[in-house]
């Protein structure tokens, strides 16, 4: 869990490297990989500093793995949001047809596998 007001995201795991983009407080992380103080966030984009002045480390038990489900969007042009709420930012749009893998559900949103943000349930058909 972030504890500072906002974080650099670093393209490695050095405070020389490239900034890719910020996290803010109180947002949670999954980090898959440690080096040298350093986090490497589950998605991939980047390493965070793991110094507590930062961060602070919390224990997450995952009582049942999600099992993933392609669904396809019905309706024209449906929004893609940063999280799962309709008060969150629109990150992009899909369109009709296309199909997604989810791995996630929240409040009538899908996770979308790609990590481009959450689609409402209420415009797609699930796929077997």
């Amino acid at each position: 869990r972030i504890v500072t007001s906002s974080l650099n995201v670093r393209k490695d795991a050095n405070v020389n490297s490239p900034i890719k983009t910020t996290v803010k407080k109180y947002e949670v992380y999954t980090i898959i990989q440690e080096k040298d103080g350093w986090g490497l966030l589950k998605s991939k984009i980047g390493w965070i500093n793991l110094s507590d002045a930062y961060v602070e480390k919390i224990q997450t038990t995952t009582t049942k793995k999600f099992e993933e489900y392609k669904v396809k969007i019905t309706t024209d042009v449906l929004n893609v949001r940063k999280e799962p709420t309709t008060a969150s930012k629109v990150v992009t749009t899909v369109k009709k047809g296309q199909v997604f893998t989810i791995v996630g559900e929240e409040n009538g949103f899908l996770k979308l596998k790609s990590g481009a943000g959450w689609i409402s349930e209420n415009y797609i058909e699930k796929l077997n």
